[in-house]
């Protein structure tokens, strides 16, 4: 190494053999690494503020009442056929995020059909993956 010309000369391999110059490399890579961490970290902070932020305006209905709503809503499955009315899912649910935390309860007793008819083309055009 060392002999090289142009652009070349800002190349490692023009780092002669056993030179203390290679230290000065390493240390400046290493330098740039936790230069890049510390910003993917500060960015990684600021992204989930934001979000942390925006969640909970939606929440709170800054963005209308449909969102708000939608950030709220929970969708249950395979209810136990004992527990398959709206005052039982809402004590249910009632017990876990206290009393008056649910604002209403629907229940949709058998969607399969739905489910079929989704599946079902219409005019051509496929309404379900």
């Amino acid at each position: 190494g060392g002999d090289a010309r142009g652009l070349q000369k800002l190349t490692l391999m023009n780092v002669p053999h056993r030179s203390p110059v290679i230290w000065g490399v390493i240390a400046t890579a290493y330098v740039m690494e936790i230069i890049f961490i510390q910003l993917v970290l500060t960015e990684w902070r600021r992204v989930s503020a934001f979000r942390r932020d925006h969640n909970m305006k939606a929440t709170c209905g800054v963005f209308g009442k449909e969102a708000a709503q939608a950030r709220r809503t929970v969708i249950v499955e395979n209810i136990p056929v004992g527990w398959r009315t709206e005052h039982k899912v809402r004590l249910y649910f009632e017990s876990l995020f206290g009393e008056g935390s649910v604002l209403s309860c629907s229940l949709q007793r058998d969607s399969r059909s739905v489910y079929h008819t989704l599946r079902k083309p219409h005019s051509g055009a496929r309404l379900c993956c």
